[in-house]
């Protein structure tokens, strides 16, 4: 989320809402209404508010992670306060987040739908929306170290409250602590030429150019990738914008230089072992392309084929990760045309994968006192650590009712299916982390992408040596794993 504004722009904040200056809380979340972009409607003026960013907004991260926190009195004041809002209620049970009509001042909604708050030389200079001060050099700096404290502190109590593991914050550690050199440096030989590139490009929706430029300004702000936590989840998510927010053409571009590597269809090759599906697995093993089968079926322009890619992954991994098919053949249909969705579905690949998640479903739901012991987390965890994934008393009543598994069992069991997922993906990742500390002479570590990294070789006349020490180690880690048997290996690309 943006950090910096014209100073104009921070004054006229101030001068419509004079109470936001003695209370931080109010102007984040302020702050989080003008750039979160997180709409249900934003014609009403319907902002979606999870707990989290209320709780972010309070400094109440803790509180939250220790089920402590009610974010409707925060919301109270506020409209008492700041700005007269309305809010729904929202729902864990039911999947629903907080909705919120946040209307503004029209001054202010004039001004970012003219984004003078950009406009740095005309209006004042660049400022921190939050602090005031100048967006200088040192500043900068002493930005990127409050908000490194700050991520830390946060990781610390996820890892007690909500059980992020020691995988995660092996991870997070390292790469909070990679030098920002690294970073300043593609981007101060690189950016103005990545910004060049799309604001050329003619064939691209301006919504598209609006939202990348959008990167690349903020990517100036704060130009080091950071990392948070959250609950039930394994992984490590980008704070805010972040370099691996771009397309790849363009991401490629700014980290000239860096080498770029994947686990060649991650999470895909993972349930095909976990889940038992041997067509999948066969093929993988076979080293055939996934996409293939994708743009066999849906026609791209040599123009769209990243961003179609990008779709095709995320569609095909929300199935990893429960999403309705319903739901995944609506988003198909809006962007290919009526009966794309169930070109979709119909795709042998994905119809294996969807039959495979149900069986897996079904049987997780019928383990013995509903409480699955994952074999998976002897090698991230305590072994004898389950999920609950049977039936409550209170659902059984529904389920007598419908004969329907019902929507928060369902969730439980699919949230543990991901999780399994995302536990292997650390163990197989996190050894990466000893190697770099090992060679942290020869090359870092600059950007963590889930089942991916990005090096900046130290000295360019070994870069070839330690890509394939790399490569090498990751596999002897896959070997190592015989029992998961998963059928992936690590793909390069030197940009």
């Amino acid at each position: 989320m943006r950090q910096t504004v014209s100073k104009n722009f921070r004054d006229e904040i101030i001068k419509i809402y004079p109470n936001c200056l003695n209370k931080i809380s109010y102007l984040r979340f302020l702050q989080y209404r003008f750039f979160s972009n997180n709409w249900e409607d934003k014609e009403n003026c319907l902002l979606k508010v999870p707990q989290f960013a209320l709780a972010y907004c309070e400094s109440k991260t803790r509180a939250l992670a220790a089920n402590n926190y009610k974010g409707y009195l925060f919301l109270q004041k506020f409209s008492k306060e700041i700005q007269h809002i309305t809010w729904s209620d929202w729902s864990f049970a039911e999947g629903r987040c907080r909705v919120v009509e946040f209307p503004i001042d029209a001054r202010l909604e004039s001004l970012i739908t003219l984004e003078t708050y950009k406009d740095y030389k005309q209006e004042g200079g660049r400022i921190y929306l939050i602090s005031g001060n100048k967006f200088t050099t040192r500043n900068r700096n002493l930005e990127l170290k409050k908000a490194q404290e700050k991520l830390q502190d946060e990781l610390d109590d996820i890892r007690k409250c909500r059980k992020v593991r020691t995988g995660a914050a092996k991870i997070f550690f390292y790469m909070m602590k990679v030098d920002i050199k690294h970073y300043r440096k593609i981007i101060d030989n690189n950016i103005d030429t990545v910004e060049l590139a799309i604001n050329n490009r003619i064939d691209l929706a301006e919504t598209k150019k609006k939202v990348y430029l959008e990167i690349i300004d903020c990517l100036k702000e704060i130009k080091k990738p950071m990392l948070h936590g959250v609950k039930n989840s394994w992984r490590l998510y980008d704070e805010g914008v972040s370099i691996t927010g771009l397309p790849r053409q363009y991401r490629k571009m700014l980290c000239k230089g860096w080498t770029e590597f994947d686990i060649k269809s991650s999470q895909l090759a993972i349930v095909s072992s976990k889940w038992n599906i041997p067509s999948i697995h066969k093929f993988l093993s076979q080293r055939n392309s996934v996409w293939d089968l994708f743009f066999d079926v849906f026609s791209v322009s040599a123009d769209e084929y990243e961003y179609a890619k990008r779709f095709f992954k995320e569609s095909l991994y929300s199935v990893v990760f429960g999403k309705q098919e319903t739901s995944i053949a609506k988003e198909y249909d809006k962007l290919f045309g009526k009966g794309a969705g169930q070109k979709f579905s119909n795709i042998w690949l994905v119809r294996d994968l969807f039959d495979a998640r149900e069986a897996e479903i079904n049987r997780l739901a019928n383990v013995p006192q509903g409480r699955y012991y994952s074999l998976v987390a002897g090698l991230t965890c305590n072994s004898s650590n389950f999920f609950k994934t049977g039936i409550s008393k209170g659902e059984l009543k529904k389920f007598e009712e419908t004969g329907v598994m019902p929507y928060t069992q369902r969730k439980r069991i699919t949230s543990a299916m991901a999780q399994e997922v995302q536990m292997i993906e650390m163990a197989i990742l996190t050894p990466i982390i000893d190697l770099a500390k090992k060679n942290s002479e020869y090359y870092v570590i600059t950007l963590w992408q889930h089942d991916g990294f990005s090096v900046r070789f130290l000295d360019n006349t070994k870069r070839n040596k330690y890509t394939k020490t790399i490569v090498n180690a990751f596999q002897s880690t896959i070997d190592s794993l015989k029992t998961f048997n998963i059928p992936t290996y690590l793909e390069y690309e030197h940009l």
